[in-house]
């Protein structure tokens, strides 16, 4: 470019840039941004780490909380879940284990209700079943297991045809159904049938009722059983119990009047022996008669002792007492054939109550005679001896057998149950019952074998009675110890 003073030419003067200095300034500016570039990035980077734990820490946290309560709802282990930060997400996570605590709270209560019903369910003194629409078993409690006699796993699932005897069955499905169908429980429904070995009658009482689980749908139907066999035996029971009594005191009644016509008879029988001057043949005859006099005599009297027992314990002559139970069947006995042995001393005495004793060894014997309705043997026997458990203890014991017909391992085994009899309407099932009550009331012991006709063995029932001696029987405080063997 040219240098000019005022008009004059002075010079020229030459610019020239230079290229290595302005390339140091450009790398300088290039490198002093890169560095603020990684400064910068390394800072941010560092900054989004630290948010993103802050976040994603306690989201993993709630994300696994999460997880554990659907995979295990009942696990307490991991909860509550900690509390790492303090914003909105720690916000949210202490909701969470409100909530969680909240569940368990409610699961607990459910818990503690469902443990109390099934408790009652399976503790309740009836049978409890419950049956969805197609009838089929949903629930029962072991009650009514044992009522149906099938064990309780096999209920579940299974019709009512499938489990009871028909018709029963039948009525107890009509009766759910109509129940589902017109949602109104049915109340004191009656229901009876024959079960077990020997068979005998069984009678319940059943309430059916709809289980709602909201109030617009019945879910399912509940049965209530009451098993009121026993009930029912009780009441026919205590009918023929009023029956014999009336019955006894009938024949009581009949009995003491026959005794002032007989005494009249057997005098007219003395005078016609020892004043008529009779010839032998007709002398025959009236001994004939003053005999078979003295026998309805025997049997007024033992029908009087029979219904006038004695309520304290006395010395008895047990030969004589004996004697007075067989002489009352002797008409049977010798109807049936029934070979009669008699094994006992005439001395023999006991301490006892010679009444209820007698009542023992009549119900004895009359089962032994209706089981032996084809004839065969009856031995009777007593003897001084010692009780078989406590050796210490001497007493009598008696011993009743025969070769009747036998009783079944099933039928032994209930021999003594109240009400259990064989002899459909002719039993009441309270004759050994109330035999074992008898020796149990005296200390005694009393045990029965027994078994029906088999190969090479003949068919037979012994009762062994012990009673002991005690003086001290009805002394206050005095120790009765009874066992059936």
């Amino acid at each position: 470019m040219p240098i000019v003073t005022g008009t004059d030419l002075r010079g020229y003067a030459w610019v020239e840039t230079d290229r290595s200095w302005d390339f140091e300034q450009l790398n300088s500016v290039l490198h002093s941004t890169m560095i603020f570039g990684v400064i910068w990035i390394a800072a941010s980077a560092l900054l989004v780490m630290l948010m993103a734990r802050s976040i994603s820490r306690p989201l993993a946290i709630l994300h696994r909380g999460t997880r554990a309560l659907m995979n295990s709802p009942e696990a307490s282990g991991s909860f509550p879940l900690p509390m790492v930060v303090h914003n909105e997400i720690g916000d949210l996570i202490e909701a969470f284990n409100r909530m969680v605590a909240s569940i368990g709270e409610q699961r607990s209560g459910l818990n503690d209700t469902l443990s109390l019903l099934d408790s009652m369910l399976a503790n309740a003194p009836i049978g409890l079943a419950f049956f969805d629409r197609r009838c089929r078993f949903v629930r029962v409690n072991q009650v009514f297991a044992d009522m149906t006699g099938v064990s309780l796993s096999r209920h579940l699932g299974k019709t009512l045809p499938e489990l009871l005897p028909q018709p029963v069955a039948q009525q107890l499905e009509d009766t759910v159904l109509r129940v589902f169908a017109a949602e109104e429980p049915v109340r004191e429904l009656e229901l009876s049938g024959q079960a077990g070995k020997p068979s005998r009658p069984w009678s319940w009482l059943a309430s059916v009722y709809p289980v709602r689980t909201n109030p617009q749908q019945v879910r399912w139907v509940g049965v209530i059983v009451l098993d009121t066999s026993d009930r029912k035996r009780n009441e026919e029971a205590l009918r023929k119990t009023e029956k014999l009594a009336a019955t006894g005191r009938l024949a009581a009644s009949i009995a003491h009047e026959i005794n002032n016509p007989l005494e009249a008879i057997t005098n007219l029988l003395f005078l016609l022996r020892n004043y008529c001057q009779l010839e032998d043949p007709a002398l025959n005859y009236v001994a004939m008669a003053e005999h078979e006099a003295q026998r309805i005599a025997e049997i007024t009297q033992q029908t009087l002792r029979f219904y006038r027992q004695s309520t304290l314990p006395t010395r008895a002559n047990m030969a004589e007492l004996l004697d007075s139970v067989l002489r009352l069947y002797t008409g049977r006995l010798n109807t049936l054939n029934i070979q009669v042995e008699k094994r006992y001393d005439a001395e023999m005495d006991l301490f006892c109550f010679s009444g209820e004793l007698r009542q023992v060894f009549a119900n004895l014997v009359g089962n032994a005679i209706d089981a032996s309705a084809n004839g065969g043997r009856l031995v009777v026997r007593a003897r001084r001896s010692r009780n078989w458990k406590a050796p210490e203890l001497a007493g009598l014991r008696f011993t009743v057998a025969d070769t009747g017909t036998g009783m079944e391992p099933a039928v032994q085994e209930r021999a003594f149950e109240a009400f259990f009899t064989t002899k459909e309407v002719t039993g009441t099932g309270l004759g050994l019952w109330v035999s074992q009550e008898i020796v149990a009331k005296h200390g005694g012991l009393l045990r029965v074998r027994s078994r029906t006709a088999q190969a090479g063995h003949t068919s037979g029932t012994v009762f062994q009675i012990f009673v002991p001696d005690n003086p001290n029987l009805a002394a206050p405080g005095g120790k009765t110890s009874a066992a059936v063997v």
